[in-house]
């Protein structure tokens, strides 16, 4: 997908907490909520958000949440409404701009009548204060200054001297980045999201980095505190403009790194680490069908559909047992953005998925090229890497036969999210289970 030729509509509640006031701003159409001038970006940088507010109406504010978010592929539009924390407001209004009490909100303030019943949860949540805003401690009001204060004094205490103010890079229901800058470079900050399929980062890579120095980051680990993960900047990352060849060296890199995972995969193991296999896979499609949740997220016509092809996955999840390829290291969200080109190589980061599992599991860069052409040239690439444990014939039918269950590998990860997340908090990933059941039964009767 090319990101340059979406457009972006995003609206935002500049909410002040301490007065229980919103911004609103004077147009032609009335009174409405900013709607930001962001065109022709997919994915919209949270720091260019958060810097328009600051030179549109001089108010310092981070993102905290994600309200609505809808996706039109034929138009390639997607509008958003976001939800920002006001922490200091440095200069006056314009002149067309005001604040205005959260009691005194009305839908005339907003162009989209669905946005206006997204803010109105949001404001019935902040008027029952005896429940969480969130599961998520970064969606709760106030978080963000706690945690810049522990930021700024962890750093100082580990020896960082701090230059810059925080910068937010990312905020989901999934997880939260920020960098800040020090006379050591860019330092990154993430906590994120645990569920069951996944464990603490920060203790994910200070492991994987003692076996793989060359290709793991070695966090910056703080005190008392495993629930963050500090990084030093490693430099851009290959996306959106890596060669083929350099998406196929990756993909060359990374088998290597898989191969070399089985001399430390029973320590791997012995730590906890979630095994997710063709086995394991097997076992958790009847309670995944049988999941309620999944059942409401999926609706009647595809669950049924699932339903009806279980035994076929099973059946295949047994058929691909019988080739040699082992259980490995996977990292669970393997593409051009978390990986960078360092002077002794590859550097993998963002291992927050990262399980024991089949190693094709990995293949989602080679799964999505659209192009045939591209997608021999990668798959290639990999497949090579593991002819030592069958003939070249054997992997390209295995390529093409485990696509359906990598599809349906990612949706028993999304299980899990959702299952962590408040049901007002899911809407975000709404899009998850459908897309990848809708794949993995597409890719099963296409054989």
């Amino acid at each position: 997908m090319d990101a340059t030729q979406w457009q972006s509509q995003v609206d935002v509640i500049v909410f002040d907490a301490q007065t229980q006031r919103i911004l609103i701003e004077q147009s032609a159409q009335g009174w409405r909520i900013p709607r930001l001038p962001i065109a022709q970006l997919w994915l919209v940088p949270l720091q260019t958000i958060n810097q328009l507010v600051l030179e549109t109406y001089g108010v310092v504010s981070t993102i905290l949440q994600l309200l609505r978010q809808d996706i039109d592929q034929t138009s390639q539009t997607v509008k958003s409404l976001r939800v920002l924390e006001v922490h200091e407001q440095q200069s006056a209004l314009p002149r067309n701009c005001r604040w205005l009490a959260v009691a005194d909100v009305d839908a005339a303030l907003f162009i989209n009548p669905e946005h206006y019943a997204a803010a109105q949860a949001f404001f019935a949540v902040l008027a029952t204060p005896e429940l969480p805003l969130q599961p998520v401690a970064w969606a709760c009001l106030g978080w963000y200054q706690v945690w810049a204060i522990w930021l700024r004094q962890t750093l100082t205490d580990l020896g960082y001297h701090i230059t810059g103010p925080i910068e937010q890079v990312k905020t989901s229901n999934l997880s939260f980045v920020a960098r800040i800058a020090s006379d050591q470079g860019w330092i990154y900050c993430k906590t994120a999201l645990q569920t069951r399929l996944m464990l603490a980062e920060s203790q994910v890579l200070a492991t994987l980095a003692s076996y793989l120095p060359k290709h793991v980051p070695t966090p910056i680990l703080a005190p008392h505190a495993p629930e963050y993960l500090l990084l030093a900047d490693l430099g851009p990352d290959l996306a959106p403009n890596a060669s083929v060849a350099t998406r196929a060296d990756v993909l060359t890199s990374f088998a290597r790194i898989q191969q070399a995972s089985l001399g430390f995969i029973e320590q791997l193991a012995a730590l906890g680490w979630v095994r997710r296999d063709l086995a394991v896979l097997s076992a958790s499609i009847d309670p995944f069908a049988a999941d309620p949740l999944v059942a409401a997220a999926l609706g009647t016509e595809l669950h049924a559909r699932l339903v009806a092809q279980i035994a076929r996955l099973q059946q295949r999840c047994e058929q691909l047992q019988t080739y040699t390829i082992p259980t490995t290291l996977c990292h669970g969200d393997l593409h051009l953005r978390n990986v960078a080109k360092q002077s002794n190589g590859y550097c993998f980061f963002d291992w927050a998925g990262a399980a024991l599992s089949h190693p094709f599991f990995d293949l989602q860069d080679v799964f999505h090229e659209p192009d045939p052409s591209i997608k021999h040239q990668l798959r290639t690439a990999y497949l090579t890497q593991w002819l030592e444990y069958e003939p070249i014939e054997r992997l390209e039918a295995l390529f093409e036969q485990i696509e359906p269950l990598y599809a349906l590998h990612q949706a028993l990860t999304y299980q899990a999210l959702l299952h962590a997340l408040a049901p007002t908090a899911r809407i975000e990933f709404a899009w998850a289970l459908p897309f990848w059941v809708n794949q993995a039964l597409a890719g099963l009767n296409a054989e």
